[in-house]
């Protein structure tokens, strides 16, 4: 048996005191270890987990997901919004305290809808980013996967509506999805209610953006945002997603990647340079 070492006694010290060193080490050892998902090689019968984000780029452009998926070549990311994920751990521990009392929103009561927090056991695991909600996708053998925000159970009809948090700050209030992101949004919610009723939810096509607008319109900062609160309801068309699914299957599969998409400012960019040269 090897025993444990402690550093000399000293007077006035303390036994076993390790250096800040030592201790930066001991916390890098628990820091826990991110997997990463191996490229997707055509012909593979083992499941491919395929993230809700990655469906939402095959759909923006094909050729980059493809050199995303098969290569692993990602297009440049744009910076972490960690204001709005401020605000979305903050609401998350709001509907936290209203589960366990099962007491719907206020924000909520004031758009008419008397949902409560929905419970179970495994709800933390679905609002994981690196785990989320999952199905297996049998035709195309995808690991479907995409985490959540909340979900609310409605006690007069035991149906479940996903509820999805979002932050913004405009002029007007926010009573509609509107604009280039609107279909991004919507099929973001879908693509939720869609693996929730795989899974064997019963889950209402009613589903419910949170949204927190944030208020310019003040004398001041002063250390202090204001938010103005919407609840936008989407009815969810899950259609899309069966033929989205089988697409990039055959995307995935081919041997090239598709050709370059006129809409796509990354593809637009690569193709000015080449024309620049060196």
């Amino acid at each position: 048996m090897i025993e444990e070492q402690t550093s000399p006694k000293k007077k006035g010290g303390r036994k076993g005191k390790t250096s800040g060193k030592e201790e930066s080490l001991s916390n890098e050892t628990k820091k826990p270890k991110i997997t990463r998902i191996p490229p997707y090689e055509p012909g593979q019968t083992q499941p491919f987990p395929l993230s809700r984000s990655k469906v939402s780029n095959f759909l923006q452009c094909p050729r980059c997901f493809y050199l995303d998926v098969r290569h692993k070549i990602s297009p440049p990311s744009g910076p972490i919004l960690t204001l709005n994920g401020a605000v979305d751990k903050l609401l998350k521990t709001e509907f936290g305290l209203l589960r366990q009392t099962q007491q719907p929103h206020p924000e909520l009561v004031r758009a008419g809808v008397s949902a409560v927090p929905f419970q179970h056991p495994d709800l933390a695991i679905w609002r994981d980013n690196r785990k989320g909600a999952r199905f297996l996708h049998q035709p195309t053998g995808f690991e479907i996967y995409g985490a959540i925000d909340d979900l609310l159970m409605d006690p007069a009809t035991d149906k479940i509506h996903v509820i999805d948090f979002k932050c913004t700050a405009k002029q007007q209030d926010v009573t509609s999805l509107e604009g280039d992101y609107a279909p991004i949004l919507k099929r973001q919610i879908e693509f939720y209610a869609f693996i929730l009723k795989k899974m064997g939810l019963d889950v209402s096509e009613t589903a419910y953006f949170f949204y927190s607008n944030g208020c310019a319109d003040r004398p001041g900062f002063h250390g202090r945002l204001d938010f103005r609160i919407s609840v936008v309801p989407h009815q969810c068309d899950t259609s899309w997603i069966e033929p989205t699914l089988r697409q990039i299957k055959d995307v995935l599969e081919a041997p090239k990647a598709p050709e370059p998409s006129e809409k796509c400012g990354h593809c637009k960019y690569l193709a000015k340079a080449k024309e620049l040269g060196p």
